[in-house]
């Protein structure tokens, strides 16, 4: 009995107050939602902004990579379509939303490459 006279005094305690109410619960609310904003939402809409910039950009001539990994030479584009020469002689019709990356632009001058250590 000596056990359960020790938890007396605990169970006598007054109920917990509640919390202020709405103001209580929406502040945190608005809080997460901001940090979620800017933390998801905004640079979300940056990278398609960017890759709709990207895909306006696309001309002629350009190297390019699609979705898939594959690397073509812009030959011909419509608003909707872009035909990509993978190959001699082998060209291949891609919807311009495939397009995933600029390898390289047509007026771009090439990258160096490094030139052989004297031996």
């Amino acid at each position: 009995m000596q056990s359960f006279s020790v938890f007396f005094p605990l169970l006598a305690q007054d109920a917990p107050t509640q919390p202020g109410g709405l103001g209580g619960m929406l502040v945190p609310m608005v809080l997460i939602f901001a940090m979620m904003y800017f933390v998801m939402i905004r640079p979300q809409q940056k990278r398609q902004k960017e890759l709709k910039a990207m895909l306006e950009s696309l001309g002629v001539g350009d190297e390019v990579v699609t979705t898939g990994g594959i690397y073509g030479v812009i030959k011909a584009q419509t608003d909707r379509v872009v035909t990509l020469q993978v190959d001699d002689g082998v060209r291949l019709r891609f919807d311009r939303a495939a397009i995933a990356q600029v390898a390289k632009k047509k007026d771009a001058p090439a990258a160096e490459l490094p030139s052989e250590p004297a031996k």
